[in-house]
Order: structure tokens, then C-alpha cells, then sequence
């Protein structure tokens, strides 16, 4: 049986043949047996049976799984992922105005680029459209953009690069010690894998860890670094990503996050995103989820004028080379006083800049998308002198603005699917800018920040023996 490493992954898909092996949490017990789940595709007329929901079956029988949906996963991918995405579905938003609390829908900002791109519509005007078609469908109380919460995340990781870079310009030390597993229990509690141990703790940004800072919104980025490199653990920034900070802005409402992708549905069922075993969102939706929800004619056929608001609440601090984030942009920003001059990379999906720093050394900015370079940024955080001082990783080629979530065309080419992105690119800045400082109200945001930020878990190993056959979860 072969052995995969992600490391060495050169596609977007892995081949199924291995057996997953799920970690146990539990103290460890000698005496304990093994479980294993091995993930198989029968092939029946071409038909494949696939019971693990993501996995594809293809023409020639074999079958296999996204890297996105694998590394979304807690240890392997079984039913129990399916399930979770079937609680997450688009029926599920009429049952949630019918519980009895007022719902609030947040659209991310890549999912109203990409209807601005589908109706040829400015970002205003498809915040709008998606507010008519979904009031007239939905009892909501508001649809709104992800704009707030993403303006209170730029400032938070301004806040948390300065403190670094700060302790590194004064020569003060910053541990780059791996951290040991641990196992999320709530948002204020993790379990200790060895001892069973419940320890509670205060979220508070990681202002004293090394440079360089590493930022993503990304689930599967994340998830990769907590699963398969905890070497980059102290590095990662302790802030959420604008929809888990949503529920942070949004206190007095359920609320409904609209992506763009269905990775999203896995970090809203993160344990560092729930209380007493409830989400703090509410329910993840794709965009094409949502527009099902809402019904897609319905929308195609509302006409609304855009409001001040919606122009308000469609704001960005322009940022050239990204619609997910922004982090590096922003920050570059501000530290600076100037605008980013942005180069290319290693290639098309990597972008440097050089800010240049009288009597002190250089800083070195960087937006990494694409699951290959983002392997290759990780890796490169176990050298002595870290090859960026602050880097923006995402798992999509082009960020959030290629997730699989968003609208697109039946069967589109490949040429057509990067025209597609290209233009939801250029869509958000059609948007007016807007710096976040200048609206920041520094304690109201203090008093915010235990619930702006969280903390990230080294994934216990697997339990396995020498004499076992090799599986994926060995090797992560």
C-alpha cells in the first residue's frame, strides 16, 4: 500500500485505498482497541456508492477525495462529515426563522463579488438584490455584509503584528516552541489528550509570539497547520476569521453566514466556536445554497436601488492582490503609511513587497494562495530566518473569490472559470474604500477582544503500531 504525504501533493485530489485511522482523544489505554474505517467506492453499472458523502467515484471505479474536504476533516472522512453538511443545508435556513429568534443573514465579501460579477452589478447593488429576493422569501430581520466584522479583524491584526514586531525590534525573546496536542472543549476550555484534563484559559491575542505572523481565513489552511504542521502553530495569529467574528458584532440574533465555501460549515463546528455544545454561528451556507434558499428566479428577477447603507455596509480598505482578507494589505498599510508595490513571486499565486525601515532591518510582506504554496511557505517556517516577516495564506488559487461555493456557469472551461474569478476579483473594488481606523472606537474593541480572538490545537497523533499498514493518518 502506498503511503501519501501531503507535502509532496501535486493535485487538488488524493486517491482512496488507504485505511484513515481516527485519533483518539481519550488518556492514553494500553489495553484499548484500535478503530479503523477504511474508505472503499463499489462499482456498479459506473455507479459509484459513495457513503462518505465527499468522496467522488470515477468512470474507471477507483474513487477519490478533495484535498479540501480531507483536511477539513478531524481524522478521516466518514458519514459523520456528511451529516454535518446535510444539518448545514439550505432548508435548514427556513427552520432557523422559524425558531423564534430574529435571524441576521452576513454575507462574506467574496460572495457578494461574485453576484456583482453574475448580474454585472456593483457590490452595493448586489447587497441590495440579495436583501429584497431574501426579505421577500424569508421572515429575516437584516442582510447584511461581513463588513464590520472584517474591519474589526484588520485592527486586531495590525494590533497583534505591531506588539510583535515591537518585542522584536526591542531584542526581547519569543518562544518558537512547538506546542503539545491538545483537544478544543469550548471557548474558553481545551482538554489535555494525556490526562483527560479539563483546563480552562483567557483568549488573548498572541502578542508576545515570534514574527513572522502568519494570517488566514481559511479553514483548510488552518486545518492543515493544526493537522500536519505544528511547527508554524506559534506563528499563526490568534484571530478569527470575519465570520466567526460575526457572532462577536452580532449578539442579539441568530446568525446566518453566506461563503464561499463549504469548508466554512466545518469551521462553524469548530469547539473553540461554541458554548455548551451550541455554534456561535448559527448556520453556514454556501452562496449557492443561500440563492436555493431563497430561490434563484427570485432573485434573477428583483430589481432594488442600493441605499447609502448598502454602500456603507459594502466598504473595503482596497486591497489589490486579494477579496478573501486583506491582512497583509492592510497592514502593509499602516506600518508603512504608504501603499504596498506589489511583485510576483514564485509565480502567479505569490505577491512580495519590501517595506524598507531607516537604521532597522527590511520587513518582508507576502499573500500566498494555492495549496502547493502554501505547503511551501510552511515549510519554509522551520529555517533559522524565516523567509517573510508577515505572509497571508490561502488554500484557493486566487483566494475566496475561486471557492466552490460561489456562482458560476454549467460546465465552464478552465478559461472560462479564470475569467470568472478575474472579474469577482476586480468586482470588490467597485466597492468604496474605507480605512478601519478611522470609524475604530479602541474600547469598544478592547472590550470585544476576548471574542475576536481564539486559539489553535495541535491535532493529537493517532494511535497506531509498528505492525499496522500505513494510512493517511499515520502519516499526518
Amino acid at each position: 500500500m502506498a503511503s501519501i504525504f501531503l507535502a509532496n501533493l501535486d493535485a487538488d485530489a488524493i486517491g482512496l485505498g488507504a485505511s484513515c485511522t481516527k485519533p483518539e482523544v481519550l488518556a492514553r489505554d494500553t489495553q484499548a482497541t484500535r478503530k479503523r474505517i477504511t474508505l472503499e467506492a463499489e462499482d456498479d453499472n459506473n455507479v459509484g456508492f459513495t457513503p462518505a458523502g465527499p468522496i467522488q467515484a470515477l468512470t474507471n471505479g477507483s474513487a477519490q477525495v478533495s484535498v479540501s474536504d480531507c483536511l477539513a476533516c478531524s481524522g478521516c472522512v466518514t458519514s459523520a462529515e456528511s451529516v454535518l453538511l446535510a444539518e448545514q443545508a439550505a432548508p435548514k435556513l427556513g427552520i432557523l426563522c422559524n425558531e423564534g429568534r430574529p435571524v441576521d443573514v452576513v454575507i462574506d465579501r467574496a460572495a457578494l463579488a461574485s453576484v456583482a460579477q453574475k448580474f454585472d452589478s456593483t457590490p452595493a447593488e448586489a447587497l441590495a438584490r440579495l436583501r429584497t429576493a431574501c426579505t421577500a422569501a424569508l421572515p429575516v430581520r437584516r442582510v447584511v455584509a461581513a463588513t464590520d466584522a472584517q474591519d474589526l479583524q484588520l485592527l486586531e491584526t495590525l494590533h497583534e503584528f505591531e506588539r510583535r514586531l515591537a518585542r522584536e525590534d526591542a531584542g526581547l525573546p519569543a518562544s518558537r516552541e512547538t506546542p503539545p496536542p491538545t483537544v478544543a472543549v469550548s471557548s474558553t476550555s481545551y482538554k489535555d489528550p494525556k490526562t483527560n484534563q479539563v483546563i480552562s484559559y483567557t483568549v488573548e491575542p498572541k502578542t508576545e509570539a515570534p514574527l513572522p505572523l502568519v494570517t488566514s481565513q481559511c479553514p483548510g489552511t488552518v486545518c492543515f497547520l493544526e493537522k500536519t504542521a505544528p511547527h508554524a502553530l506559534p506563528y499563526l495569529s490568534s484571530t478569527k476569521s470575519p465570520m466567526a467574528a460575526a457572532a462577536a458584532v452580532v449578539q442579539d440574533a441568530a446568525v446566518c453566514y453566506v461563503g464561499a465555501c463549504a469548508d466554512k460549515k466545518l469551521e462553524g463546528y469548530r469547539r473553540d466556536l461554541m458554548d455548551d455544545d451550541v455554534p456561535h454561528i448559527s448556520l453556514v451556507l454556501t452562496l449557492t445554497e443561500f440563492v436555493e434558499a431563497i430561490g434563484a428566479d427570485r432573485l434573477e428577477a428583483t430589481q432594488a436601488v442600493p441605499t447609502e447603507a448598502d454602500a456603507r455596509d459594502t466598504r473595503v480598505h482596497a486591497h489589490s492582490q486579494s477579496v478573501s482578507g486583506g491582512y497583509a494589505d492592510f497592514v502593509f498599510r499602516c506600518v508603512a503609511g504608504k501603499e504596498p508595490e506589489w511583485k510576483r513571486g514564485r509565480n502567479n499565486d505569490v505577491v512580495e513587497a519590501t517595506l524598507e525601515r531607516p537604521g532597522l532591518r527590511p520587513l518582508k510582506f507576502a499573500i500566498a494562495t494555492g495549496f502547493r504554496n502554501v505547503q511551501r511557505v510552511v515549510a519554509a517556517l522551520k529555517r533559522p530566518k524565516p523567509q517573510y516577516d508577515f505572509v497571508e495564506l490561502l488554500a484557493c488559487p486566487s483566494g475566496c473569490a475561486n471557492g466552490g461555493g460561489l456562482l458560476k456557469g454549467e460546465k465552464e472551461s478552465r478559461d472560462e472559470a479564470q475569467s470568472r474569478v478575474a472579474a469577482t476579483l476586480l468586482k470588490v473594488h467597485e466597492a468604496p474604500t474605507n480605512d478601519p481606523r478611522a470609524s475604530d472606537d479602541p474600547a469598544q474593541r478592547a472590550a470585544l477582544r476576548p471574542r475576536l480572538h481564539t486559539r489553535h490545537h495541535r491535532v493529537p497523533d493517532a494511535d497506531t503500531s509498528a505492525s499496522s499498514s500505513l494510512s493517511l493518518g499515520n502519516k499526518w
